[in-house]
């Protein structure tokens, strides 16, 4: 479990080929992406905690 995570933080969320040039420079796409960071950041959290009912639940949030 513990190389797991460990292998899973080294990998990048979106790569950055993702994304079109300048679309960071849009207001709402910054806004987006750093919710989108941060519901990452809960849900990965979550699995560290062993919350696995609380992870699931924010990954199906996010999904909507």
């Amino acid at each position: 479990m513990e190389r797991e995570l460990e292998r899973m933080t080294q990998l990048p969320l979106a790569s950055p080929s993702a994304f079109l040039r300048g679309q960071e420079l849009v207001t709402n796409f910054q806004e987006s992406l750093g919710r989108a960071q941060r519901q990452h950041l809960a849900i990965l959290s979550a699995i560290k905690s062993r919350e696995g009912s609380r992870a699931e639940t924010l990954a199906r949030e996010k999904l909507r």
